[in-house]
């Protein structure tokens, strides 16, 4: 056997060497370089996907939440709605039941009710009538002898106070007799007498009283327009010749 076998040359040595430096460097670069950053991006990707996870968690919390706060919104909605229903439907209840009573009780006042005729009746009379009282019944009264009778029921109208509403409640139940009108004759009446009725003012009678110390008596109706200058239907049928 050789002895040199076991020995090797200054070179050779030296490339071994540089060989077993070599191989302890990639041992080395392996161990603390190339493993330990494998390591931390497996450690970062586990951290996002923890992340991630509690990210879902936390957004699926906020959808139940959601959910229930939803629930409790209809569930306080649907409570307080049929509250209001029941209470609605009391009060409807109620107000019909004031509205039939009102109802009976007026339909039982109108069968008592008594027609009145207007150009006779007294003031106790008038004041038997829906939404006359005994002050409506005084002026009524007042205004009918000052005109000398109604010949229809729109002259209700002219007493103060008396509008179309209050003569509504009570229309039905008065009659007119205008056979009892009180007539004025504008030949005999004194001054004082023809400025008492509510359709002369004081110019129209002046006229009157002058024509008649002129020229004599009134003879018609026509001749009176032409006296006081006008023509007014509603005096007529309270003037006599």
């Amino acid at each position: 056997m050789n002895k040199n076998f076991l020995f090797f040359s200054r070179g050779e040595k030296v490339a071994i060497i540089i060989l077993l430096l070599l191989i302890i460097t990639t041992i080395c670069i392996n161990i603390f370089i190339i493993r330990p950053t494998a390591r931390r991006a497996s450690v970062i990707h586990n951290l996002d996907s923890i992340l991630c996870a509690r990210d879902a968690a936390l957004d699926s919390v906020r959808r139940l939440r959601a959910a229930q706060d939803s629930l409790r919104k209809l569930h306080y909605d649907s409570i307080r709605n049929a509250r209001y229903a029941k209470a609605s439907y009391r009060q409807e209840t109620s107000y019909r039941k004031k509205e039939e009573k009102a109802e009976a009780k007026t339909k039982s006042f109108v069968k008592e009710i008594a027609i009145v005729e207007i150009n006779v009746a007294d003031t106790a009379e008038f004041a038997t009538l829906p939404g006359i009282g005994p002050t409506f019944a005084r002026r009524i009264v007042e205004y009918r002898g000052k005109l000398g009778g109604f010949t229809n029921t729109s002259q209700l109208l002219e007493v103060y106070g008396l509008d179309t509403a209050r003569l509504k409640q009570f229309e039905k139940h008065i009659t007119i007799d205008t056979a009892a009108i009180l007539k004025t004759n504008v030949n005999t009446s004194a001054f004082r007498d023809l400025l008492r009725h509510p359709y002369l003012d004081y110019d129209d009678v002046k006229k009157i009283v002058n024509y008649r110390e002129k020229r004599g008596i009134i003879t018609s109706w026509d001749s009176l327009c032409e006296i006081i200058g006008r023509k007014n239907e509603n005096l007529k049928p309270y003037i006599e010749f």
